[in-house]
């Protein structure tokens, strides 16, 4: 097994949030799949948690996590917490937490404070493991994509030179031949036309819609639900069953991402969350 470095995983934004008196947060260890990190959560945190920070906050572990939800992970507290003294590496460690005969399952909104009575920083409590066969699962669908459906796969592809970094280059070398249009230039009548589109609210009738289990995930996400679809009292909506799985996949995926994004102009930032 290859020496791996402990990923740290800033928490600044629980301290400025709260008062000094009840900022209380604490920092330890975690396994995931099979990757050492160093987490910090707040006081009350639960198990799931977790799963959040290390998919918004590091890098690293977002490769790993950004296609599936905590739900679809297993949680293993380590019946006897593994030490991390100086003088053992990462990979030695990982090895012991890798021991199933000290795993016991938990359920993710259980509290982190059944982990220990005291969390520590030196400390690994909990290993987290992707279900078999939700990795395969993904990596399944996007070779459909490609083997069924070649042209638009291609064009979904991105390439850059170099890993986190987006260049004007890089651009021109994924355009295949097609133009760019700036926002202050004139566009072509078909663009404008798609672009009046998808400013339009895509309208369903309620009625027949709470009875779909994809309804009911896309409404999860009540902001940018009401942002794109509507309710009609006609005798049809514009929306479709199909529309309701993609609202909600890319939502369950990149929602919190969206917000990084947005609030940070870098291209490079940009770039890393989806690469």
């Amino acid at each position: 097994m290859r020496a791996t470095p402990i990923v740290e995983l800033p928490f600044d934004l629980l301290c400025l949030a709260l008062p000094l008196s009840l900022a209380m947060v604490h920092t330890f260890l975690v396994v995931l799949d099979t990757e050492l990190y160093r987490v910090t959560t707040s006081d009350n945190a639960r198990i799931q948690d977790t799963f959040a920070y290390l998919k918004f906050e590091s890098a690293d572990a977002h490769h790993i996590l950004g296609r599936i939800s905590f739900d679809q992970c297993d949680y293993y507290q380590l019946k006897n917490s593994v030490h991390l003294p100086d003088d053992r590496t990462p990979a030695d460690i990982i090895l012991e937490c890798l021991d199933e005969s000290n795993w016991q399952k938990v359920h993710p909104v259980q509290s982190l404070q059944t982990l220990a009575q005291s969390l520590s920083d030196s400390y690994v409590y909990i290993v987290i493991k992707p279900k078999e066969g939700e990795l395969c699962a993904t990596e399944g669908a996007i070779a459909i994509l490609n083997r069924d459906h070649q042209e638009i796969f291609s064009r979904l592809q991105i390439r850059v030179y170099r890993l986190q970094r987006w260049t004007m280059e890089d651009v021109t070398h994924n355009m295949a031949g097609g133009r760019l249009y700036l926002p202050n230039d004139e566009c072509l009548v078909k663009l404008s036309e798609i672009e009046a589109s998808l400013t339009q609210h895509r309208t369903y009738k309620v009625p027949s819609a709470p009875e779909n289990r994809n309804y009911r995930n896309a409404c999860q996400y009540t902001e940018h639900f009401h942002n794109i679809f509507e309710w009609t009292s006609n005798q049809s909506g514009t929306a479709t069953d199909r529309e309701f799985i993609a609202f909600f996949n890319v939502l369950r995926c990149f929602d919190k991402d969206s917000k990084h994004i947005s609030a940070d102009s870098s291209s490079t930032l940009k770039t890393s969350y989806f690469i």
